[in-house]
């Protein structure tokens, strides 16, 4: 079983991008390519402190050189932290632009923690409009 977030714009269900699922876990994608896996989750903010944070510590390496190993082991780790907190990255970018958490839990699939979120929530169900056999784009892994 996974976690997932499941996140539900303020404005309501106009679109089927106003339901975003978010599962809890590593992701490969923000630790060796952290600005592109941002900008493709529209996270502009993350996107812009990654590129920042990319820069600074590229500064540090060339300020403070160190053995070729020392640097290695230095960019794995970043990579490593960026990867362990790319789901927690997700989480605060949904909340500054305008979702609500609205379920937290555990489930087998994305369609199950919907299914889970509308069983616990049946006023929600009168709301959605889209197929949940099939899920919108935006229902990625972070």
């Amino acid at each position: 079983m996974a976690t997932y977030g499941l996140y539900i714009r303020n404005s309501g269900y106009e679109r089927p991008d106003d339901l975003i699922v978010v599962r809890d876990r590593f992701s490969l994608m923000a630790a060796l390519v952290p600005v592109l896996w941002a900008l493709w989750h529209r996270h502009w903010w993350a996107a812009l402190g990654y590129f920042v944070l990319s820069l600074l510590v590229t500064g540090l390496l060339m300020a403070f050189p160190m053995g070729a190993a020392a640097e290695t082991i230095a960019l794995l780790g970043i990579c490593i932290l960026q990867g362990l907190t790319a789901a927690d990255v997700r989480h605060w970018s949904l909340m500054q632009t305008g979702f609500n958490l609205a379920a937290w839990g555990d489930a087998p699939d994305e369609q199950a923690a919907v299914r889970s979120l509308l069983h616990d929530n049946p006023d929600l169900g009168d709301d959605m409009f889209f197929d949940l056999s099939r899920p919108p784009r935006r229902w990625l892994a972070p």
